[in-house]
């Protein structure tokens, strides 16, 4: 699987503001299908992306993700986010999946990333399992 997470991380694919943010890479597997999915940190704010209403909610239901956001950056920034929102669209159930997220900077290339205080408030209990693990546990 770690291969398949550094074929997801490649920046040269990138360019301008995207490429210069990008610090975190996420593959999401479905158990059920077993189709893999590759999400980046901002990759909700790419061109054309649908918002699944699970995570993000519509005018009759919230979604997963927390309405404020618990950290600096807006609740839906996350690689898990953008994977776990590309498996949703295709028709996965979120208790199938499975997160592995991991740097992407220089310093720090390959080393599993814990998923932050908003996607643990969102996926923790929901997906099938997290092995890059969630933010301040052990």
């Amino acid at each position: 699987m770690f291969n398949l997470i550094l074929q997801s991380a490649k920046q040269n694919e990138l360019t301008g503001k995207a490429k210069k943010n990008f610090n975190t890479a996420c593959v999401v597997y479905d158990d059920d299908t077993g189709k893999f999915y590759y999400g980046r940190n901002g990759g909700y704010r790419e061109e054309g992306y649908v918002q699944n209403p699970v995570l993000f909610g519509d005018s009759t239901h919230d979604g997963l993700l927390p309405k404020n956001s618990l950290n600096k950056y807006p609740a839906g920034n996350c690689a898990e986010v953008d994977a776990i929102n590309r498996a949703l669209n295709d028709g996965a159930y979120i208790n199938h999946l499975h997160i592995t997220t991991i740097h992407t900077t220089k310093s720090q290339f390959g080393k599993y990333k814990e998923s932050c205080e908003n996607c643990k408030a969102a996926f923790k209990g929901k997906v099938r399992a997290n092995y890059s693990g969630w933010k301040d546990e052990d």
